[in-house]
């Protein structure tokens, strides 16, 4: 096995501006289309801390080393859990989580198809033992110690992991191990449907959030971790304090204490992705992967005729790695326009294309 890590698919010329084309490599447009002008809000948060002489650049949080108290109110407020501040980990990102976790991997770590492969990939590099499954019913059975799965799936598997997740911690109870649920597409759900109010009904529990997708927010690099009340203590062994700024916790408490602010981008979302859908197959697109009908992604097989066709008419997408069930599968990614300047730039240019394919 060899996985390569997320970051290695963009390289240093990587580039999501548009041009004279239209750049899907990534979604940038989500935050024209919050229920909230979120720029304004941050803009506004940032200029009455420099109002006040900045005190959170001198700030050194020795008394909250992991975010904990930072976060709790808006965490708990957020996702409608009753949660203890010690329930609450933060780290650089969510990727900061997952290189730590890599460090409790121990007896394996088993994932599930089609997961980020970033901890599949730290935790072989560190020579531990990484298995997969295609879904979590049949992970229950493998040898493992930890046990990671995306929630929502990037691909739509139509299997309800709260159903077996019960059964998935009873084992991670019996083994010493460690049930991780990656939440980072979860930003695309309303957060009443997050898994982590299971972390009060459960042991062995570690749900992760992060502000990158859908809010844009990856530079503030906050993850946080919510976990069962037993998986503080081995959390914070191989979890770096004083990793997240207090600037960044206060921006991100600021966020998720102004409540669900993606209903208007999901409904974007849904119209959008069809559209492009139906677009893309009159010009004899069709080879689409079933990608989760909640994320702003349309996925293609990377076949060269499409991409070429693509790229032909000024449309870019990227190439995205996922750590599969046979070593790493590769997809073509398309993002999906929101913004109605864009869509109408893509429509322009699918005019373009020849439906010969």
């Amino acid at each position: 096995m060899n996985y390569g890590l997320g970051i290695d698919s963009y390289g240093a010329s990587f580039s999501g501006d548009d041009g004279a084309g239209l750049a899907l490599t990534w979604t940038s447009d989500e935050r024209s289309q919050l229920d909230i002008d979120l720029d304004g809000f941050l803009t506004s948060r940032l200029a009455t801390e420099a109002e006040q002489g900045a005190p959170l650049l001198r700030k050194y949080a020795v008394n909250d080393p992991y975010g904990a108290l930072a976060m709790h109110a808006a965490t708990t407020e957020f996702l409608e859990v009753a949660l203890a501040a010690d329930q609450i980990t933060c780290a650089a990102g969510v990727i900061g989580l997952l290189n730590a976790l890599a460090s409790l991997v121990g007896g394996g770590l088993c994932h599930l198809d089609d997961v980020y492969r970033d901890l599949p990939a730290w935790s072989w590099n560190r020579g531990f033992a990484v298995t997969s499954a295609p879904s979590l019913r049949a992970a229950i059975g493998r040898q493992w110690q930890m046990l990671l799965l995306e929630y929502p799936s990037f691909l739509e598997t139509g299997e309800p992991l709260d159903i077996f997740l019960a059964d998935a911690c009873a084992v991670a109870a019996e083994r010493n191990g460690i049930v991780v649920v990656d939440e980072s597409n979860a930003n695309y759900l309303p957060p009443r449907r997050s898994l982590s109010a299971r972390v009060n009904q459960l042991s062995n529990l570690v749900v992760l959030r992060g502000f990158s997708k859908a809010y844009g927010l990856g530079s503030l690099r906050l993850g946080v971790a919510i976990c069962s009340r037993n998986m503080t203590a081995r959390l914070r062994s191989v979890i770096a304090p004083l990793a997240v700024s207090p600037i960044s916790l206060d921006l991100g408490a600021a966020v998720w204490s102004q409540g669900d602010i993606m209903s208007r981008l999901r409904s974007r979302i849904a119209v959008e992705k069809t559209a492009m859908k139906q677009r893309l197959v009159q010009v004899g697109i069709v080879d689409h992967s079933a990608e989760h009908p909640h994320l702003p992604y349309v996925l293609l097989s990377p076949d060269t005729r499409s991409i070429q066709a693509l790229s032909g008419a000024g449309i870019r997408g990227k190439f995205h790695f996922t750590a599969g069930t046979r070593g790493e599968n590769q997809y073509f990614r398309l993002s999906v326009p929101l913004h109605p300047e864009r869509v109408q730039r893509f429509n322009d240019l699918m005019a373009a294309i020849t439906p010969s394919l």
